[in-house]
């Protein structure tokens, strides 16, 4: 190969790499545009998700909560579809009060233990914003064993 073939072939290789980097960050910026437009969420219609499918949350520390959700979601999807329940897990009860306060979820397996303590706003519960707290606070006369269905508070 002459020097001139060496020189052509390298100004191709050079203006295949430009060409390539263009490419590149051309993606790279479409891709960061869409993050920023679809906000903080990957999935832009998670409000109408969320109001679509039914949530139920655990704790994943509380494995007999993880349990009945499950059995709940089993059950449901058997005996009322068009629930679309789901199961998902918080890190801790906290979390799960955090959720239920600010109306992100609807529906929570806790203890009778960590329900009074959500309610009271006691604890670890300090931290969830009183006035969310207020708006989203759960019943105490809603609460049953399993399997229980007195309907009285």
């Amino acid at each position: 190969m002459s020097s001139k073939e060496e020189v052509e072939a390298r100004i191709r290789l050079g203006s295949l790499r430009s060409f390539l980097r263009r490419r590149i960050l051309g993606v790279g910026a479409a891709a960061l545009l869409i993050t920023a437009v679809s906000a903080h969420t990957p999935y832009g219609q998670w409000t109408v998700y969320r109001q679509r499918n039914l949530f139920i949350v655990a704790s994943r520390t509380d494995p007999r909560a993880l349990d009945l959700a499950k059995l709940l979601v089993q059950g449901l999807a058997i005996e009322l579809p068009e629930s679309h329940a789901r199961m998902t897990r918080a890190s801790d009860v906290v979390r799960i009060a955090s959720l239920l306060a600010t109306g992100q979820l609807d529906v929570a397996i806790i203890s009778r233990e960590v329900a009074a303590a959500m309610f009271a706003g006691s604890n670890d519960f300090k931290a969830v914003d009183a006035q969310n707290r207020d708006e989203r606070r759960v019943e105490a006369g809603e609460q049953t064993e399993a399997g229980e269905d007195d309907g009285q508070p």
